[in-house]
């Protein structure tokens, strides 16, 4: 139950911020998928999500490749979660953590 509501409530704060038709699709699928990969940690909320444009010089990736980056808080640390989401061929997004700072 707690786990549902968790995930319905970072969806509503992914959802919310993402503007512009055309990449919409994607950076929700992207925003949604990162946000289920972010630690368990109990109160841990979700302050903000952006997308960037892929970072050059990342061999293989497709051109609709970008970067998520979740900042969070919770009771003792507010952090940013960075993941690289990649769509292909309008498939489903593969993310890679890529740190935290």
């Amino acid at each position: 139950m707690i786990k549902t509501l968790r995930a319905c409530l970072m969806a509503v704060a992914i959802l919310a911020p993402v503007s512009g038709y055309a990449q919409q699709a994607e950076q929700k699928a992207c925003g949604l998928l990162s946000a289920t990969k972010l630690p368990a940690i109990p109160g841990l909320q979700i302050a903000s999500v952006n997308f960037k444009a892929s970072p050059s010089g990342m061999g293989s990736l497709g051109p609709k490749a970008m970067t998520v980056e979740i900042a969070v808080k919770a009771a003792t640390f507010d952090a940013v979660y960075s993941y690289l989401c990649d769509v292909v061929d309008g498939k489903s997004p593969i993310t890679v953590p890529m740190g935290f700072r």
